[in-house]
């Protein structure tokens, strides 16, 4: 996984996650870069955030990003600051409601 995140930077306003502003988090590439849309979010056991774009992508796709770097580009995911450690939330499409699951030690 490549190290992306930017020098040492400040962010404004809350991020709404119970970590700091610019906390590392694993996020897609397409996401960061191309502005696609956030498909999954993962709270992993270990305490570590992961954000993809959907099926389909390897660990080469996935990069650390600044938190709150994450937040300014797409503000919804604030919603997500309470996802419990070992669960997931996913959709399909825009359209679509997200879902929520357990899965402990299966989050990946």
């Amino acid at each position: 996984m490549k190290n992306v995140m930017n020098e040492c930077h400040e962010h404004e306003g809350d991020v709404g996650f119970p970590v700091k502003k610019n906390e590392g988090v694993i996020c897609t590439h397409d996401i960061m870069e191309s502005g696609a849309p956030v498909r999954a979010v993962i709270h992993h056991l270990d305490g570590d955030w992961e954000f993809n774009s959907g099926p389909g992508f390897g660990v080469e796709d996935l990069g650390l990003y600044c938190l709150g770097c994450l937040i300014e580009r797409h503000p919804n995911l604030k919603a997500f600051s309470d996802l419990p450690k070992g669960w997931v939330g996913w959709r399909e499409n825009d359209d679509e409601c997200w879902e929520y699951e357990e899965v402990g030690n299966d989050a990946s």
